[in-house]
């Protein structure tokens, strides 16, 4: 049986359209992307914005410093222009602050909050709300280092597939293994910066490194990732339905329900309200109905 020459084979890799070269720098550019609401972050990412199909990784050693405000923008245009649509958040550190999240413009009705315990339920439930079509964005809140590069593919695959947006944040030590994801980007605090350090950008050039300036209620405490305590004492507050679509198992419908905090005891520091997340004040004012935060996510 006769082989192929070895020319005749490498030019049919090269041809292959997951295979990206530097020479084909700015061909990515036909991308859907959305202003990240920091112009000087934006002029770093060559399409204009953060890409919002496919999966981003964002890689960070602590939490608190400004990771999820710093999406918050873009979230907000993409549930605009999508008013059906929805935002979900996997497996978050901290419990999220309703009314920080609403002052930056998101709809709370449309937001899922989802906790599972194991890390192959927090990868599956991200690939199917990924490819139903009824999620702009899925973040999800990724701790072990040990990650397959296959488990990432799928991410980035229901994400193509559903056109949506994964947001993946993971560990700073990550920034070493390989990843299929579209934009990979470093976080890390500094007095009143956050600086941003791009690892890699699809179709574009990586290296470059921006500070950004951070919110003055984020100066407060940092909370080192190593101490961050899980949230297990939660109940069953509301359910959200949603019709079995483009990737569910089976044609029934799929029930995921949205969790709230109920004990008075063994809370994890939670973050200024700036950030996305409860303080300790903050949640004693949501036990008791005395104060803000009082909505259910």
């Amino acid at each position: 049986m006769a082989s192929n020459p070895p020319e005749q084979t490498l030019a049919t890799l090269l041809q292959h359209p997951a295979l990206w070269q530097a020479r084909q720098s700015g061909t990515d550019q036909h991308v859907a992307s959305v202003p990240s609401g920091y112009p000087a972050l934006d002029d770093c990412l060559h399409w204009g914005g953060w890409p919002c199909r496919g999966s981003t990784e964002i890689l960070a050693g602590q939490t608190g410093i400004g990771e999820l405000s710093v999406l918050l923008p873009a979230l907000s245009e993409l549930m605009q222009a999508r008013p059906c649509s929805r935002l979900a958040l996997i497996c978050p550190p901290c419990f999220p602050y309703a009314p920080a999240l609403a002052a930056s413009g998101l709809d709370l009705q449309r937001v899922l909050l989802v906790q599972p315990r194991q890390l192959a339920d927090i990868l599956w439930v991200s690939e199917q709300l990924l490819r139903s079509r009824h999620f702009v964005a899925v973040l999800n809140w990724l701790d072990d280092s040990k990650l397959r590069y296959a488990q990432l593919r799928k991410l980035q695959l229901a994400a193509q597939e559903g056109q949506a947006w994964s947001v993946s944040y993971r560990p700073a030590a990550c920034s070493e293994q390989a990843s299929p994801a579209r934009l990979r980007i470093s976080l890390q605090a500094q007095d009143s910066t956050l600086n941003v350090h791009i690892l890699k950008q699809q179709g574009g050039w990586a290296g470059q490194t921006l500070a950004l300036s951070r919110p003055a209620e984020l100066l407060r405490n940092t909370l080192d990732i190593n101490s961050w305590t899980p949230i297990n004492n939660v109940v069953v507050s509301d359910s959200f339905t949603l019709p079995a679509a483009g990737g569910f198992h089976s044609q029934q419908r799929t029930r995921l329900r949205l969790c709230r905090d109920t004990t008075a005891t063994s809370q994890p520091r939670q973050r200024s309200g700036a950030s996305g997340w409860r303080t300790d004040q903050q949640l004693a004012q949501h036990r008791t109905g005395t104060g803000p935060g009082t909505e259910d996510l």
